[in-house]
């Protein structure tokens, strides 16, 4: 994540629920860590989803139309995947 000093680093406190606090120390034990590097981790992975959804993706036009080709063109079958969609319970 950060690789800040420990002069830089800041603390913040959150008022949990128990249930909450109790999926949470399963979730950091079953990752090998502690509670506070688990929400830390957590907190931070989860900060990065909105950021990267407002992100701009810039490339040149024929990188654009190349991607809009791919876009346009139908899937290909992947003969693994479709076996096991026709096997799956309904």
């Amino acid at each position: 994540m950060s690789g800040a000093s420990d002069h830089d680093r800041r603390s913040i406190s959150v008022r949990v629920p128990a249930a909450d606090l109790t999926v949470i120390d399963r979730a950091a034990f079953l990752q090998g860590c502690s509670r506070a590097n688990f929400v830390k981790q957590a907190a931070v992975i989860a900060a990065f989803a909105p950021l990267l959804e407002q992100t701009t993706v810039r490339m040149s036009r024929e990188a654009f139309a190349d991607f809009l080709e791919t876009l346009a063109r139908p899937p290909e079958v992947v003969s693994q995947l479709a076996k096991v969609s026709r096997h799956a319970p309904r």
